[in-house]
């Protein structure tokens, strides 16, 4: 019991100021890893980004559409996985303006396959260079050899006038890609599955991000809290070592993490605030450690008085 209360009471965390810095290390990495453990399994599943209308998503499976899927599987479109390309039956330019409804709401998808095209521009307007009208209500996604290439088309106003703006979601390569024209029988069918396809692209560049993010929020930050800390208390204070402030945060981190790791599986939003959180008690275990020299101990004290 009196271990336990060590991770969290900071007199009886003193007794880690003289660990090995690789325990220390290690335990802002494992910090780290719980996480992005709870997002990592959310978004590796296509429900949580579709939710959230990733990379529009939810916009391509909710759609229905009576458009007939045999224009387009007539060329015989298939991602080989292997290569990372798309083959077909044609290299020609070919444009499918599919209508459908979305949320019971008039949608316009506009596919282009053109597999002469291949270098990625973001700054490309696809709309412009394929000849296909602007709405608001609409998104492009160009199927190329390497790479597809979604953008959608939102209102900006520039000095009082209202135009049309063209915006590039996201330009992915083949590898990993889901979609499998051959497969599918129906437009619906197709929609679906490129839905499904950017839904996991959405979650595994939220996973990559979110796990940057967390280096910064676990490993850095902490870093330059810690070295604060230390130039300004060194002097005056029981702790004196880079390495004794360094392993007390380590500990201070453990028991947010605990919590945070707990309640992300149901909100997600915590980790907004694991920094402020963490930077608060570890703040006040430096100050408790601190205020005391470090032979006191509170047991001995009640008893003498």
């Amino acid at each position: 019991m009196d271990f336990l209360k060590s991770f969290i009471f900071p007199l009886k965390m003193r007794r880690f100021r003289n660990m090995s810095v690789f325990v220390a290390i290690s335990i802002f990495i494992i910090c780290t890893y719980l996480a992005v453990v709870p997002i990592t399994v959310k978004y590796r599943r296509a429900e949580a980004s579709i939710s959230k209308n990733g990379y529009l998503s939810n916009d391509f499976t909710a759609a229905t559409s009576d458009f007939d899927y045999n224009e387009i599987k007539a060329y015989n479109y298939e991602v080989d996985s292997k290569n990372q390309v798309l083959k077909a039956s044609t290299e020609d330019i070919k444009v499918f303006i599919i209508n459908a409804t979305v949320n019971e709401k008039a949608y316009t998808f506009n596919f282009v396959f053109d597999l002469s095209k291949d270098k990625f521009n973001q700054s490309d307007d696809l709309y412009d260079l394929n000849g296909i009208e602007k709405k608001e209500d609409s998104c492009l996604i160009l199927f190329a050899k390497n790479f597809y290439h979604l953008q959608n088309v939102t209102k900006q106003v520039v000095d009082g006038v209202e135009s049309l703006k063209v915006t590039t979601i996201q330009g992915a390569s083949y590898r990993d890609c889901a979609i499998d024209f051959a497969s599918y029988q129906t437009t619906n069918e197709m929609l679906k599955g490129v839905g499904n396809a950017l839904a996991l692209l959405y979650g595994s560049m939220y996973i990559t991000s979110f796990t940057l993010t967390a280096g910064l929020m676990f490993f850095v930050l902490p870093l330059v809290i810690i070295t604060v800390m230390w130039l300004l208390l060194r002097k005056n204070g029981s702790l004196k070592k880079f390495k004794e402030y360094y392993n007390i945060a380590s500990i201070s981190m453990i028991v947010p993490t605990l919590v945070a790791f707990g309640v992300a599986w149901f909100w997600p939003q915590i980790i907004n605030f694991f920094t402020t959180a963490f930077v608060m008690y570890y703040l006040f275990n430096v100050w408790r450690i601190n205020a005391l020299p470090l032979d006191y101990t509170p047991e001995v004290n009640q008893k003498t008085n």
